[in-house]
């Protein structure tokens, strides 16, 4: 009688026990501290995927669960040492960054590897960078693109981005079109944005594949839909030139002005220029300040060009010519030959500058040696 009794109790525990799934139910329909309470109970009786999810509640800075990185460290500790792979990898984050212990680019690396054996694409990945940057040990590029293949063959979309984009680079000794369409492809089937893009770029060059400005539209247009500001930038070029489409200023700003609110520098600095320059819409030299001033935060030449410029003529600001030469030297000084030739001007004018016309000749030189054919002309009449 005492053996069934103990038997049926313990049935009934086995019936009513609360299982990993129905945490995730839980904490997938908003409820974190029930997904809380049953993972913490399972994890305390040794299973590994109650103890990672535990480690990933307390890395997500949730209103229940405040970030907690040590903690997170523990419970991804235990699961690592029971051999799961997830949370080795996540482990071995920690330790390349520093979050709830002492960065340890060695730790990191052995529990990658120990993931990776596994066949944990992430894991790979994060291998392959670690091999390619050097980090806690000597840069290995064959070593690196061994991980950044292996992740891609397991369907890794970023390594397969990645990995499409060795092919593609032309200065690479590892240059192969096919090979960078087809990692790009196998990446855009995932959705991979940066992989549309680039397929974009294939088809409307006509690298590696027959030049398709219908099919490089059809991928800029997906990537763009993401909040790709490159591809938005790419859509921008389409509808200014009419390639393939009707050319129609307003739909090319709509996509500049997309990519530029993303920061993306190159939309920042052609959308000021048209503000700039009035075309398509009215000059608004305001407008093209605030677009200048952004790209040249981020170091564009052409906007620290521009905004000297405005400087220079007072355009939309008060006529300041040593703000102006302040512009110029910041893109001169970094090879941008029509800066070095507006240098040039002011110092062979003396605006703003004392006159000087050894300086203006060195200038000049410099712009010319960067192919500026004004300076090159300017340089025979000193």
């Amino acid at each position: 009688m005492l053996k069934l009794l103990l038997f049926t109790m313990f049935s009934y525990a086995l019936l009513f026990a609360q299982t990993y799934e129905e945490a995730k139910t839980a904490f997938t329909n908003g409820n974190v501290m029930q997904a809380h309470s049953i993972w913490l109970k399972l994890a305390n009786t040794g299973d590994a995927k109650s103890q990672r999810a535990l480690g990933n509640l307390y890395s997500m800075d949730l209103k229940e669960i405040p970030l907690d990185y040590k903690k997170s460290f523990m419970w991804y500790q235990k699961a690592a040492i029971q051999g799961d792979a997830a949370a080795q990898t996540n482990l071995a984050t920690f330790y390349i960054r520093g979050f709830g212990v002492k960065k340890n680019p060695d730790e990191a690396r052995r529990w990658y590897l120990k993931a990776a054996i596994q066949n944990d694409p992430e894991a790979m990945y994060n291998l392959a960078l670690i091999y390619h940057k050097g980090i806690g040990i000597k840069a290995d590029r064959k070593e690196a693109l061994k991980w950044l293949e292996a992740a891609a063959q397991l369907g890794h979309a970023q390594s397969q981005y990645d990995l499409g984009v060795v092919y593609f680079d032309e200065t690479s000794a590892a240059k192969d079109f096919q090979q960078a369409r087809s990692w790009f492809s196998r990446a855009a089937e995932q959705g991979h944005s940066g992989a549309e893009n680039y397929l974009g770029v294939m088809y409307l060059s006509g690298i590696g594949v027959k030049k398709d400005p219908g099919e490089a539209r059809h991928w800029f247009l997906k990537a763009a839909k993401q909040n790709n500001p490159e591809a938005m930038s790419n859509l921008a070029i389409f509808y200014f030139k009419g390639i393939g489409v009707k050319a129609d200023e307003k739909e090319a700003r709509k996509w500049l002005e997309a990519a530029a609110q993303l920061g993306h520098v190159k939309s920042q600095y052609n959308l000021g220029n048209i503000y700039l320059n009035g075309i398509g819409v009215a000059k608004d030299f305001q407008k093209a300040r605030l677009l200048f001033l952004r790209a040249a935060e981020r170091g564009h030449s052409g906007a620290e060009n521009y905004l000297g410029l405005m400087y220079l003529h007072g355009d939309g600001v008060k006529k300041d010519e040593n703000r102006a030469y302040g512009w110029f030297k910041k893109a001169a000084l970094k090879d941008y030959s029509l800066a070095q030739l507006n240098i040039g001007l002011m110092y062979y004018h003396g605006r703003g500058l004392k006159q000087d016309k050894k300086q203006a000749a060195s200038w000049l030189k410099k712009a010319s040696e960067n192919g500026n054919e004004q300076a090159a002309e300017m340089l025979k009449e000193l």
